[in-house]
């Protein structure tokens, strides 16, 4: 299934990308004001500090154009419980420096929500490898989303 063309995709595709831009510079300076910043460790991907709270731009971001442009449908809305599920694991990692191991549960648990309720990559002709796929590319995106953001 592929979601048709439409300028209602391109205004929500935009706003996306502007409140992104909007959101990520008030999320860094709220973590830099209260003190949530990740300072170098030898066991730490970052080189040099960083905010953190870097999900919370991430998620509001989702969270306002899931409202304003996506129909509200019952996949839609296990992809918001699952994305606020992955926020919250990752807020609960930045305050209180949960182990990798940890964190890793955690997503898990929240990708395979969303492929528990039929929601996974249509890749290869086995499904429960497309199940594995989704999982492993859900948390590889959260990943990489969180270490784009929130740099000082």
């Amino acid at each position: 299934m592929t979601m048709p063309f439409s300028p209602r995709t391109l205004l929500a595709v935009a706003a996306a990308f502007v409140l992104a831009l909007i959101l990520t510079p008030v999320v860094r300076a709220f973590a830099r004001r209260v003190g949530v910043v990740a300072v170098p460790k030898i066991d730490r991907w970052h080189k040099k500090p960083t905010s953190m709270l870097g999900g919370a731009a991430i998620w509001l971001t989702f969270v306002i154009c899931h409202f304003v442009f996506i129909p509200h449908t019952v996949y839609g809305n296990i992809i918001l419980l699952a994305s606020t599920f992955l926020f919250l694991v990752g807020l609960v990692d930045d305050l209180l420096h949960t182990k990798p191991y940890q964190k890793l549960i955690g997503q898990i648990l929240g990708s395979a929500f969303v492929v528990y309720y039929g929601l996974s990559l249509p890749w290869t002709g086995s499904a429960l490898l497309n199940m594995a796929l989704a999982i492993f590319w859900l948390i590889l995106w959260w990943m990489h989303q969180r270490r784009l953001y929130l740099r000082i």
